[in-house]
């Protein structure tokens, strides 16, 4: 069996209040196996919290069947831009969702990147 080795990253442009800011995640394939991934209409769910824990982003993900490869060594990105109106540390995180049919065995995938904090200024 084929083994994925998976790592995700998010790199962040932090700017002030009411502009846009974009957020990256990368899901990169450090294995040297290609894999067919099945996911929504994008591999990754984007997350902000603010100081006190609170979801303040409204993150919507149509649920249409894509299916793409992820080359040995390759990566998929991934860009999520949004605008904060007040000027606090925010917490983000992405969530990779997608399943892998690799030799007639499925496997679903859930990995969470670590929270990234910012700090929104006026």
């Amino acid at each position: 069996m084929k083994k994925l080795i998976i790592l995700i990253a998010l790199i962040i442009e932090v700017i002030h209040s009411n502009e846009m800011i974009n957020v990256e995640a990368v899901l990169n394939n450090s294995s040297d196996h290609s894999f067919t991934i099945d996911h929504a209409s994008g591999v990754f769910y984007f997350i902000v919290k603010d100081k006190n824990g609170k979801q303040v982003n409204t993150f919507v993900m149509p649920l249409v069947a894509k299916s793409q490869v992820l080359l040995g060594h390759g990566k998929i990105k991934e860009i999520y831009t949004f605008k904060i109106k007040n000027a606090e540390a925010y917490e983000i995180s992405a969530t990779a969702k997608f399943k892998i049919n690799n030799e007639n065995i499925e496997k679903l995938y859930n990995i969470e990147t670590n929270n990234i904090k910012i700090n929104i200024i006026n």
